[in-house]
């Protein structure tokens, strides 16, 4: 029972608890919020520099000349460096201020968790080792810290750049947008089984971990009464056999891995083609300009890596 308990997979109560700790922070998240909503713009608003250069100066619809283009240009490199130094600066505030609060938590709640094993009855410790508790104060918390960190955040991020990007896209055009979104049905159904398999897969992993670490624990506490009674064969052929466990846990997590983000890669690959078709159908026909193709198809790449975060971030929740 102790096991099954301890292999559940995250939940609802636990993200609540979690949040208790993070709430001493609310300015330090606050101000993280609004570098990432700056972070998105910016980022968002970086293809519009290739469109505007190639149907204005490049491939211009109508004849202009060249000191014109020339001068076009060089206010869109400026303004581009301009617009990522703004991304940059913004991303830098971002990443800093969410780590910093990630390693306050940690903190207090590592603090918290030592604090109520010293106030728990001896009782507590007779039935559970302490290889286990030890798991709980070191790994657990760590997985708790990339959950805040890497997690939280991250789904956050993810969704304002999403949000962004496609708010951009629709108002640009909102035919090579619908293009795009015809792959994200699949994507959705291909992460839903993936997190399915992740899920079971973590919890296999932290079982074994815990039970490794149990192990360890009671042999090298009782070593010497192991040596006494020439047990130290058997104990090493034993806890061979729990890190091999341990091992194939962690193989089956690696092979989740391998298969998902390949799959998603070509997904986005198959977004582009589609656009490339449908998308250059319109250039061809003079319904739509080359630098608005130019600009879907890095649109189309940015929009791919926060859908694929996400479903990296929910592998993180099956950790935390």
């Amino acid at each position: 029972m102790q096991e099954d308990a301890y292999s559940k997979a995250f939940d609802r109560v636990l993200f609540a608890r979690i949040l208790e700790y993070v709430r001493p922070y609310r300015l330090q998240v606050g101000l993280a919020l609004c570098a990432l909503l700056l972070a998105t713009l910016t980022a968002a608003a970086t293809p519009l520099f290739f469109k505007w250069a190639i149907d204005g100066a490049l491939v211009p619809k109508e004849a202009k000349p060249l000191p014109e283009r020339f001068a076009l240009l060089l206010g869109l490199s400026l303004g581009f460096l301009l617009v990522r130094g703004v991304n940059f600066a913004a991303t830098y505030a971002e990443t800093y201020l969410i780590q910093w609060v990630g390693q306050r938590v940690l903190f207090d709640l590592r603090s918290a968790l030592f604090a109520k094993f010293m106030r728990l009855h001896p009782g507590f410790y007779d039935r559970n080792p302490v290889g286990r508790l030890m798991t709980r104060i070191t790994s657990d918390v760590d997985a708790i810290n990339q959950f805040i960190t890497g997690g939280l955040v991250g789904v956050v991020a993810d969704l304002f750049t999403l949000a962004g990007l496609l708010a951009f896209m629709l108002f640009l055009s909102p035919k090579l947008t619908l293009v795009v979104l015809l792959v994200v049905p699949v994507l959705l159904w291909v992460t839903a089984w993936v997190r399915n398999g992740m899920r079971a897969a973590y919890r296999e992993m932290r079982l074994r971990l815990a039970r490794l670490n149990a192990a360890l624990q009671e042999n090298l506490s009782g070593v010497e009464t192991i040596q006494l009674f020439v047990k130290e064969k058997e104990r090493e052929e034993r806890f061979d056999r729990l890190s091999q466990d341990l091992l194939r846990a962690w193989v089956e997590i690696i092979r989740w891995f391998a298969l998902f983000f390949p799959v998603v890669g070509f997904l986005g690959d198959l977004a582009v083609a589609g656009l490339l078709f449908v998308g250059g159908g319109e250039v061809v026909r003079g319904a739509a300009s080359l630098g608005l193709l130019v600009a879907f198809v890095d649109y189309t790449r940015q929009l791919f890596q926060p859908l694929q975060d996400l479903s990296d971030k929910f592998n993180l929740f099956q950790g935390a």
